[in-house]
């Protein structure tokens, strides 16, 4: 599920995800995806987009305002690496 928070901001919820290759691949796939042009009426449109990780292990309690915190985190560290970089913050 990816949904929009605000502005340019958008998570996405990938469940289930068996471990690291998992959720790298979807982000990895979430990127190519963007990246293809747009075509309208003749005019080519591109876009880019940084991705931050942040996984949640099943066994580990939190609430949804720390989740989206630490997601918010490894998002503004990808905008500071620069287009089309996947940053993670933490591991399985």
């Amino acid at each position: 599920m990816i949904a929009r928070l605000a502005g340019d901001e958008f998570i996405a919820i990938i469940n289930p995800a068996a471990g690291h290759e998992d959720v790298l691949q979807t982000c990895e796939r979430i990127l190519s995806v963007l990246q293809q042009p747009i075509i309208i009426e003749k005019h080519r449109l591109t876009i880019n987009a940084s991705l931050g990780c942040y996984y949640v292990h099943p066994n580990k309690q939190q609430t949804i305002d720390e989740i989206l915190s630490q997601a918010d985190i490894a998002m503004y560290k990808a905008k500071i690496a620069g287009k089309g970089c996947i940053i993670e913050c933490n591991s399985f």
